[in-house]
């Protein structure tokens, strides 16, 4: 039997898409019981037909499940998905006495399929995480946006801007064999100059870049202070070096971290604040006195340079 979950103003057309699967104990025995769907909040789809919030009850019988549900990939507002419970009562199969069960909740996240899918396919045992931001596009500012163009953050808000080229370059420098490669693909735009080769690379715009070879996975950001581009180290749980002992409170990074503010000093797990529990000069951490690191304690550190 197929069950729709309740649409309000479902047209003939809807698209939907098919759940199926096989409900067993574990010793493969088929059973019959029902599964209540519903959707975590009502939403739009993608013909405009609009999903509920209401519990939908899905029986199943002999094992055999499935039922239409409306996809959640394009539904408005995005991140949608279904909360699944299923309970089984005591009943008789292959002459033994089985249940009752119930299991759940489940979390469905379902797509747009015109082919039928298996209950697997489409779940998780934990919800999904709901989006920390979001940002409606169709509100963003117009502003003549042509066609081919992005949102681009102004400083201020969102609008229509178009990508260059140029912001893409640190992205292939490390997917470039040799010099050839690089002058074939730089030429055209001039936005590399001099003498290059796998390593290296003289200049971007017209600026310097700091010589050296990079690291698998490494950046480059511009350095105002130095004019020129360089590449970035990421330092990721750096143990601090100093004595620990309830007195001491100056502690030194191996490196200097660069922007200052990018330092994470954690002490036994806890965030330290700049200004208030320490202060940084160069690669010298100094605690004040009301968080002087006890004996025991363990100091760790996340920084870039």
């Amino acid at each position: 039997m197929r069950i729709y979950l309740l649409l309000l103003c479902l047209p003939a057309f809807a698209q939907t898409t098919t759940i199926t699967g096989t409900i067993t104990d574990p010793a493969g025995d088929p059973l019959s019981g029902a599964c209540s769907v519903q959707a975590v909040g009502p939403f739009t789809a993608a013909s405009g037909w609009r999903v509920v919030a209401a519990p939908t009850v899905v029986r199943f019988s002999g094992g055999a499940f499935t039922t239409a549900l409306a996809p959640t990939d394009s539904a408005t507002p995005a991140g949608q998905y279904y909360k699944v419970t299923s309970s089984v009562p005591q009943q008789t199969v292959n002459g033994r006495s089985v249940g009752p069960y119930s299991w759940g909740p489940r979390y469905w996240l379902v797509p747009t399929n015109a082919n039928s899918l298996a209950i697997g396919t489409v779940e998780m045992t934990s919800a999904p995480p709901s989006p920390a931001w979001l940002i409606q596009w169709q509100q963003l500012a117009q502003n003549g946006a042509q066609v081919g163009q992005a949102p681009v953050w102004s400083g201020a808000s969102w609008q229509p801007g178009t990508a260059l080229a140029s912001a893409a370059w640190g992205l292939i420098l490390g997917r470039l064999s040799d010099q050839a490669d690089l002058r074939t693909a730089i030429t055209p735009g001039g936005d590399l100059t001099g003498a290059v080769n796998a390593a290296t690379v003289i200049g971007i715009q017209g600026n310097a870049v700091a010589p050296g070879a990079p690291a698998d996975g490494q950046y480059m950001r511009w350095k105002a202070a130095n004019s020129r581009w360089e590449l970035v180290t990421f330092v990721d749980q750096e143990t601090v070096a100093g004595t620990i002992d309830g007195t001491n409170h100056i502690f030194t990074l191996v490196s200097a971290p660069f922007p200052p503010a990018g330092l994470v000093l954690f002490r036994n797990g806890i965030v330290q604040k700049r200004g208030f529990d320490y202060d940084l000069s160069g690669t010298t951490i100094t605690f004040r006195t009301v968080a002087v690191p006890q004996p025991d304690d363990v100091l760790l550190a996340w920084y870039r340079y």
